[in-house]
């Protein structure tokens, strides 16, 4: 079995290959994509001469994986990172857990502070979300107005009315009749 190194299990293989006239070894392309050894990659060369092994990995630098920072670094899985890429990762991931999922229909304007304007540490505030909301609401106004003055209206007209896709005046009709029973009696169409 292969002997682990850094709790991973090491690849294992062997070949015999000649020299070219220039010194080098050439590897099969099937080992390189396997390996994830592009061409021009750095590489480490380890030798054993007990057992005449040449051994190679890809060479990994001290340096932040994100950044390219050579300060306080951390080896988290088999990559350097510093603390304050970490911290960005914690933000970001508690960003994308706390955001709900878009309903169909809303428009989603991704607006983040920039990084002079924020502190160290400090959360990009999420002002999508507000607009959202105020979009939302100035929908279901028209909506609202649209169906007092034109009541026998279908869904179609009152669309081209308020300036959204019928398939919005629908999905708005369906959130009016959950959240309001009155309007439960209101068929599909917009007819009473």
């Amino acid at each position: 079995m292969d002997e682990p190194i850094g709790g991973k299990p090491m690849r294992r293989r062997g070949i015999v290959r000649a020299l070219d006239e220039l010194g080098r070894i050439v590897l099969p392309i099937e080992w390189r994509r396997v390996l994830d050894i592009e061409e021009k990659d750095p590489m480490e060369f380890f030798i054993d001469p007990d057992s005449r092994w040449i051994m190679i990995r890809k060479y990994q630098s001290q340096a932040c994986m994100f950044c390219q920072t050579l300060d306080n670094l951390l080896y988290y899985h088999e990559k350097f990172i510093c603390p304050s890429c970490i911290q960005e990762l914690r933000l970001q991931a508690t960003l994308e857990l706390s955001s709900p999922p878009a309903s169909p229909g809303t428009e989603e304007v991704a607006v983040t502070a920039s990084a002079e304007n924020r502190g160290p540490g400090r959360p990009t505030k999420d002002i999508a979300a507000s607009k959202r909301g105020r979009k939302r609401g100035k929908a279901y106004e028209r909506l609202l107005e649209a169906m007092r003055t034109h009541p026998n209206s279908t869904q179609s007209e009152w669309a081209r009315r308020i300036g959204i896709s019928q398939s919005r005046v629908s999905q708005l009709l369906q959130e009016l009749r959950q959240s309001d029973p009155a309007m439960k009696t209101m068929k599909k169409d917009g007819q009473t």
